[in-house]
Parts: C-alpha cells; sequence; structure tokens
C-alpha cells in the first residue's frame, strides 16, 4: 500500500476528492418516493461577484445542513445559481466600454449592448461557481439556475401578468427614490440612510398682503424653485390666522398658498415648513391633500432643470450653495444653524438618493403583506433566531408600495405595450400585435426593467420548474426546507420570497429562515474596500485548506450575530487537519490488506436472519490469543434464544451482532443505566417477545486482552452479579441461582 505523505497538502488533496465526488454524482438531488425530501435553494450570488467571506460562512452552513441530511437518509437537494445583478452588471459592462472602446451604450444601441452583457456574462460569470466548488460546496451543479434564464425569464413574465391582471402592479407617477449616479429609480430597502452634518435655513417668505413675513426652515434650500406651498399645523396659535392667505416664493417670487395640516410639527423649526410635492413624500401626500401644483426642479442626472430659473444646468449641491448666498444678499436668510440629519444613499454607488416625482411601475403591497405576516406569526415560517421575527413583522406592517421598474436596459424587460393611437397600456404573456382597446397596429413597448429583486423573490419556485405546475421538482421539493441568509438583506429578498410564494404558489417558500451575521475583521469592523481589511477566502483555502477555513467561520458562530475573523485560527484548523491526516497514515501505515471490503460472514448472517425472520442473530466463535491466532476453542450457539435463555447463558458477544433496525424500532427500547454492558441490552430486547436467532459457525474470532475486564476475575464476577441484580431486579435467592448458571458455562466454555 502506497504510503501517505507526512504533511496534509489539502491543495492536491481537496481538489482530488471533490472531483471524485462530483464524477460519482454525489450531490445530486434525486427524487424518491419512498424518502423524505430536504431542500435548500442557494442565495444567487451576483454575476459580478467575487467570493467573499460573507459567501464563504453562508455556502458553509448550507453545506453542513445538505450533507448531514443526506447521511441521515434524507433525499437532499441543495440547488445553486446566480443573479443577472441588473445595476451591477450593467455598471460593469458600460465601464468596460467606457475604458476600452470609448464608447457608451447609447453608442450601441439597447440590442447590441445586451450581446455585449451577454458576452460578458458568459465569460465571467461563472467566476464564483468555480469558486464555491474550491470551498468543497456540495450542490446539484446540474440543477444550476440563472435570473434571467429561459425558465426564470417565463416565471417573471406569468407573475407580472397574473399580478397586473388582479390590479396588485400599476403605473403611476409617485415619489420615488432616484440615484443621479447609477440613473435609475430604488426601492426602498435599497437606500441606506447615513447620518450627515448638515445645516437648517431660516428664510423669510413675504405675505402677498404686504402684512408681514412667515419664517420657514428647510435643510434643502436647492427645492425651493419647486415649492408650491407653505404648511403650518392648524392647531399653532402663531399661524392660525395665516391659513388660506399667500405668500410670495423668494428667487422665483411666484405666489404660493398657506394650508394648514398636521403634518406639521409645532414647535419644531420655525412651525412653517415649504411644500415641495415634486422633491419629497411627505410633501407629495400633503400636496394631494390640498391640491398643490407639483413642479420638478431636480434633473435625473442630479442638475437644476428649465424650472429651475436662473440656477438651471448647476449640480444640485452647487445650486445650494448659490441660493443660500442669493438669500442672504437679498435679504430673505434670517439664520443658520447648524443640523445633523439622515441622508438616504444608494446602496450601490453610496451616492445620496434624490426623491423625485416620476411615472414608475408599483407593486400594491398591503394586501400581499397580509399572507406574508400571518405565516411568520403563526410560526408557518420560523427565524432562527426568533428575535428576527420582530423585525420582519415590523417592515412589513410599515411596508410601502414596491417600485419595481429601473431604467436600465440590462434585466427583464417589463412586458407592457402602449399603444401609439389610443394610449391604452397592453400588458401580455405573449409578444402582442395589436391594442386590445383599439385595435391599432403601432406599439411602443415600456423600455424599463423590472427591479433585480423581482426576479429572485421567485427563486424558490421559478427554479424548481414553476409556472409549470407539474413539474415533478416542483411538487416534490417545493416547499424548501431551509433558508440560509444574512441579516442584511431580509428586507432586499426573504420578505418577498414569502408574500411572492404565498401569492404564487399559495404556499410558504421554505419552513426556516437560517439567519446568520457578518464577517467583520479581527477588530470587529466590517470588511471594506476603503479600509482596505478584505480577507480573501480564496487565499486563505489555497494556503491553509478550504476545510481548515469553513471550521474556522462555523467555530464560535452564534446564529444572527456577527463575528470576528483571525487568521490564526485557520492557522490552528490547518493543523487539526493535519492531526487527522496522520492518524489516517498511521491506520494505512499498519493495514495488512490493500482491499477493504465487507466481509463474507455480513451476507451469511444476513440470509439466516431473514430464514428465521428474527430481529438479530448472532454467530459463533473461536478464542484467540492477544496476537490474534486461533487457539482452537470454539464456543457453539443455538439455533435460537429466548429470555429465559439468555438469562442462563452469556452466548450472545457484541462482536458477534447484527440488527434489523426496522425490527428494533418497533419496540420501546430504553438503554440500561449499567456502565459497559450489553448483555443487558439484550435481555431488554428479548424481554418484550422479539425473536433471536444463532449461526452456529465460528465467523469471528474472540481475543481477550490481558488488561480487559473480562480477564479480571474479581471484576468480572462483580459486573455479572450487578447485572443480574440491578439489570432484571432479582431477589438473593434468584440472582445467586441464575448466577451459578452462569459460572458453570463459563468454566465450561475456557476447558
Amino acid at each position: 500500500m502506497k504510503e501517505l505523505p507526512k504533511v496534509y497538502d489539502p491543495g492536491t488533496v481537496e481538489k482530488r476528492i471533490y472531483e471524485m465526488w462530483q464524477s460519482h454524482g454525489c450531490f445530486k438531488g434525486v427524487i424518491d418516493p419512498d424518502k423524505k425530501p430536504f431542500s435548500i435553494v442557494m442565495p444567487p450570488p451576483n454575476v459580478t461577484g467575487q467570493l467573499h467571506m460573507g459567501h464563504a460562512l453562508d455556502s458553509t452552513l448550507q453545506d453542513i445542513l445538505t450533507r448531514y441530511k443526506r447521511m441521515q437518509g434524507y433525499a437532499a437537494l441543495w440547488l445553486p445559481g446566480t443573479d443577472h445583478a441588473g445595476i451591477a452588471t450593467q455598471i460593469k459592462v458600460e465601464e468596460e466600454l467606457r475604458v476600452k472602446e470609448g464608447l457608451t451604450r447609447y453608442d450601441l444601441g439597447r440590442e447590441k449592448f445586451l450581446d455585449r452583457v451577454w458576452e460578458w456574462k458568459n465569460k465571467y460569470g461563472d467566476r464564483i461557481v468555480e469558486q464555491q466548488k474550491v470551498l468543497g460546496a456540495s450542490c446539484d451543479w446540474d440543477r444550476s439556475a440563472f435570473t434571467m434564464d429561459e425558465t426564470r425569464a417565463k416565471s417573471v413574465r406569468e407573475t407580472f401578468c397574473e399580478l397586473y391582471e388582479k390590479g396588485l402592479i400599476y403605473k403611476g407617477s409617485r415619489i420615488i427614490n432616484w440615484c443621479p449616479h447609477c440613473l435609475t429609480a430604488l426601492s426602498d430597502a435599497e437606500v441606506e440612510y447615513t447620518e450627515k452634518p448638515g445645516n437648517l435655513w431660516h428664510v423669510r417668505y413675504p405675505l402677498a398682503d404686504g402684512t408681514g413675513d412667515i419664517i420657514i426652515a428647510t435643510t434643502r434650500p436647492e427645492t425651493m424653485m419647486g415649492d408650491t406651498g407653505v404648511a403650518v399645523n392648524p392647531e399653532d396659535e402663531k399661524f392660525k390666522h395665516l391659513i388660506g392667505k399667500k405668500c410670495i416664493l423668494p428667487i422665483m417670487n411666484r405666489e404660493i398658498p398657506i394650508v394648514g395640516d398636521e403634518y406639521c410639527e409645532i414647535g419644531f423649526g420655525t412651525g412653517a415648513v415649504k411644500m415641495t410635492p415634486a422633491h419629497d413624500p411627505n410633501d407629495f401626500e400633503v400636496g394631494l391633500r390640498h391640491n398643490l401644483e407639483v413642479i420638478r426642479c431636480i434633473a435625473d442626472d442630479g442638475t437644476i432643470n428649465e424650472n429651475g430659473g436662473r440656477y438651471q444646468g448647476m449640480d444640485r449641491y452647487e445650486c445650494r450653495k448659490a441660493i443660500v448666498a442669493d438669500l442672504e444678499a437679498e435679504g430673505y436668510l434670517v439664520k443658520t444653524e447648524p443640523y445633523s440629519h439622515n441622508v438616504g444613499t444608494c446602496y450601490r454607488c453610496h451616492n445620496d438618493v434624490e426623491p423625485l416625482i416620476s411615472a414608475q411601475w408599483f407593486v400594491k403591497m398591503a394586501p400581499l403583506a397580509k399572507e406574508a405576516i400571518r405565516v411568520v406569526e403563526d410560526g408557518t415560517v420560523k427565524f432562527v433566531p426568533e428575535r428576527f421575527t420582530k423585525t420582519y413583522i415590523n417592515w412589513m406592517e410599515n411596508v410601502h408600495d414596491w417600485c419595481i421598474s429601473r431604467q436600465l436596459w440590462w434585466g427583464h424587460q417589463i412586458p407592457a405595450w402602449y399603444c401609439d393611437e389610443c394610449g391604452h397600456i397592453n400588458v401580455s404573456r405573449q409578444d402582442p400585435t395589436k391594442c386590445e382597446k383599439c385595435g391599432c397596429t403601432h406599439l411602443t413597448r415600456e423600455e424599463d426593467v423590472l427591479d433585480t429583486w423581482f426576479s429572485s423573490a421567485l427563486w424558490p419556485f421559478s427554479t424548481l420548474g414553476w409556472p409549470d405546475l407539474n413539474a415533478p421538482d416542483l411538487n416534490y421539493w417545493y416547499p424548501t426546507s431551509v433558508l440560509v441568509t444574512g441579516y442584511d438583506i431580509i428586507f432586499f429578498w426573504v420578505a418577498r420570497m414569502i408574500f411572492s410564494g404565498m401569492e404564487q404558489m399559495k404556499k410558504e417558500p421554505f419552513k426556516t429562515v437560517l439567519i446568520h451575521g457578518l464577517v467583520r475583521d479581527d477588530k470587529g469592523r466590517k470588511m471594506s474596500k476603503s479600509l482596505g481589511n478584505g480577507i480573501d477566502p480564496l487565499e486563505m483555502a489555497e494556503k491553509y485548506g478550504a476545510d481548515a477555513l469553513r471550521f474556522n467561520l462555523i467555530t464560535g458562530n452564534s446564529p444572527g450575530n456577527d463575528m470576528r475573523f483571525f487568521v490564526e485560527k485557520c492557522e490552528a484548523m490547518r493543523n487539526f487537519a493535519n492531526k487527522i491526516w496522520n492518524a489516517s497514515r498511521f491506520v494505512m501505515m499498519n493495514l495488512t490488506i490493500d482491499k477493504v471490503e465487507l466481509p463474507e460472514k455480513l451476507e451469511l448472517e444476513l440470509a439466516f436472519m431473514k430464514e428465521q425472520k428474527a430481529a438479530f442473530v448472532f454467530t459463533g466463535y473461536e478464542f484467540a490469543d492477544e496476537n490474534g491466532i486461533g487457539t482452537g476453542k470454539i464456543v457453539h450457539v443455538p439455533t435460537t434464544i429466548n429470555y429465559k435463555e439468555a438469562l442462563k447463558n452469556t452466548t450472545i458477544f457484541t462482536s458477534t451482532v447484527m440488527f434489523d433496525m426496522e425490527q428494533l424500532s418497533k419496540e420501546e427500547l430504553q438503554m440500561p443505566q449499567i456502565k459497559s454492558e450489553d448483555t443487558a441490552l439484550w435481555w431488554r430486547i428479548l424481554r418484550g417477545g422479539t425473536v433471536a436467532c444463532g449461526l452456529d459457525e465460528n465467523l469471528v474470532k474472540y481475543r481477550r486482552a490481558g488488561k480487559s475486564l473480562s480477564s479480571n476475575k474479581i471484576e468480572a464476577l462483580r459486573r455479572i452479579w450487578n447485572l443480574y441484580r440491578k439489570a432484571e431486579g432479582m431477589s438473593v435467592p434468584s440472582s445467586a441461582w441464575h448466577f451459578c448458571f452462569w459460572a458453570v458455562r463459563a468454566v465450561k466454555r475456557r476447558i
């Protein structure tokens, strides 16, 4: 036999073993009606992605669960896939076009640009898949899905049409979150709020009748050109008399009304608030209640548009400085005071988000949220740790309509067509050739695409074949068993999968949500490019081995809590792996056979047990000396044995017993509370009338080591005496009688 190297080299061993596993189909999820299913869908990483420690932790936890369930006898499926990542991928390709060719997507046009994106995806998009394989992920790679492949495209279109037909998807002009850098709308979940220092400017608005003025306080003077009113609280004694009057908008010299609304907080600022319905969600709602005009003054790129008068073309923050200076010069600025407030930023590029009035597509969330809340409250879907249930419920109870349209080219294009004649919106599962309302054949398709999270929300059932309700995978594996994910995407993804599953499948998408925390550096800081503290899991795997890295990630890691990553722990785990390697090396060096297989005796025992219809079988044996050499002393066993015979005879030996677990599982077996005594177990099994049989062939050599318990005569006597007394509860005379039988037979066997 070839001797193993002295030092464990994970670089060669892990790859070889993984390839062997994969080639033998060890990771395949096989539909088996006789087995319970266990399924996990992998949170699809972005095709732009580079494997990071969060991915490694997430993957390790899923792998542990899947492998454990396989070993338990479940039909286990871990289904992998990738996400098209609309914004991230488009930015990546646009950047490559700009740097290498000096072109924009508009130079190519939509069709040719999308061809370039697909080329990029095919070239680089599966990189993260190969990286996951390096870590040993036991996924069924043959089932790998992509959010833009044919099956997913079909499911996305079906979902959109269904929701639209139910009135749950609509197009309307509302305040949305807009990223001037990415040039697209964002959902509420895609906005990160950061506390930033700023100012509260107090500005004098003269009353139109010349009787005085009203002072407002604002943090955003650059939106003044879009002001269409001033609001005060109707219970505020300072301003009650002004409700219904008009004031003059400084800079623009335009009359705007003063309205009374409870939205205004008495005592905050000056108590009077300027209303800019096109640039603030709260102002928008106030504007609807009081029929205020909507004037947008900031363009998509963050510059001032034609409604900005003399400030047109200026960047929004440059405009802010200019307006403050002009207000001061013209005598309208009363005072400036420091003020820190939360500013929304884009989760992708971290630029400040601009609230804008815009015509977008929305999903009505109130009807969908009801079932999504119910299945979590009643325990149908369980969060681990349980504290995240409250986090989820609070968000779902206060959720707003979801803006699902994005001003991108890469993604699922919205299946809506506008009639050039009557303006009717045609939503269809198939590309229409004429307007369903007027019959006009001149139709223009909606250019926007759907939010990336729209397709990801369908992931648990779209990956299993939906909308084909007869798909074998869907009927066997859905609902999935567990979702493993970080707490940072509960709102992005988990919530959307739950309400989508309840709406489309009328069934929860998974039973349990296992939440893990973030992997931070050794100082507790979030890993980021800006800090330069990121640790590449592939480098760790290459240096210390994938097993060492994964063992590091899961030890001392409690669900839902962030963890610190210490490289030193990888070294320790590598050393541990080396100890296991050396133990295996020692065993293999001392093996006397080159081929390991089940001995033929097992087949003989199994056949005999089935013939006798017995719950367990034991065999005859030959005594051997300490070197394992047979002594020629053979112990014969009876063909059958019952409880009474077993009490009098010590015929059954551990090394010769084979169980039929299916039969024994029917018995109420309880392990006896006697240390290191198997005979008590045989008695307990036989006491219930279970059949046991003996194969009278010496298939086993029974070696007695010199220091064994059975060779210590005094200890052996005590043990057997206690066995009769404690295990069977015998009286002294009865136990003595049985003990004598045992002693006589024991002596005879050794003669």
